[in-house]
């Protein structure tokens, strides 16, 4: 019975992750300028899947763009958006990543 309570939970969790998403997908998909920048540059957001072995660092110097201060700057609103309190990810889960465009 614990087994399928554990199953329940987990299932339940999924979905409500995936109807998240769904539902404001579209919200963290708009595209922005960046103001005063010089270059028409649009920031964008993209969602990956974490791969073993990746860091917010190593995901930070694949995806930040030279709109960002430092790498720094990049990993901490990877996190604000990600509602991450920590620096550890893990394999499997999504990351939503900003990143800009011209």
């Amino acid at each position: 019975m614990e087994e399928r309570k554990t199953g329940f939970a987990f299932l339940f969790t999924v979905c409500l992750i995936f109807t998240f998403s769904v539902l404001f997908g579209g919200f963290f998909s708009k595209a922005e300028s960046v103001p005063g920048s010089g270059s028409s540059s649009d920031k964008c957001f993209v969602s990956i899947e974490i791969e073993p072995g990746d860091t917010l660092w190593s995901i930070a110097q694949e995806y930040a763009t030279d709109e960002y201060e430092s790498i720094e700057h990049y990993i901490s609103e990877v996190k604000d958006i990600n509602s991450l309190t920590g620096d550890n990810i893990c394999a499997g889960a999504f990351l939503t990543l900003p990143y800009y465009e011209n």
